[in-house]
């Protein structure tokens, strides 16, 4: 990859980051190591939901307290997170689980796991001097 386009390729999953940071609704995270990576990127703690930590009733009171009819799945892309997910819209139907920034962020970084985000992204901006 030459040098304009890594460029362009370290510009493009800043600017996505910088999306997710301003997106208002809540993230679904397995863990505490994902909670910690997202939370090293910019994105406010209080957006973050360790669902591996809570019972169904529990993460039914976080959602309907925030009124949220849509959250953004950062479930890890293993087989685990795959079904963990799977569990989460049968439990909560009536909420859209967005998929589509860990689904761009895992495939262009190669990654299945949220923990792993900030140390890679942390590297890219240092290596291109952001």
């Amino acid at each position: 990859m030459n040098r304009i386009m890594k460029k362009e390729y370290v510009e493009r999953i800043l600017f996505i980051l910088n999306k997710l940071r301003n997106d208002e609704r809540l993230i679904v995270v397995e863990g505490s190591t994902d909670r910690a990576s997202l939370e090293r990127l910019g994105i406010s703690s209080d957006r973050i939901v360790e669902v591996s930590k809570k019972a169904v009733f529990e993460l039914e009171e976080i959602f309907e307290k925030r009124k949220a009819s849509s959250v953004i799945s950062f479930l890890d892309g293993d087989r685990a997170g795959r079904a963990l997910l799977k569990k989460m819209k049968s439990l909560f139907q009536h909420i859209e689980f967005d998929e589509s920034y860990s689904s761009y962020l895992y495939a262009t970084l190669r990654v299945s796991f949220a923990a792993d985000l900030a140390g890679i992204i942390e590297r890219m901006i240092t290596s291109h001097h952001y």
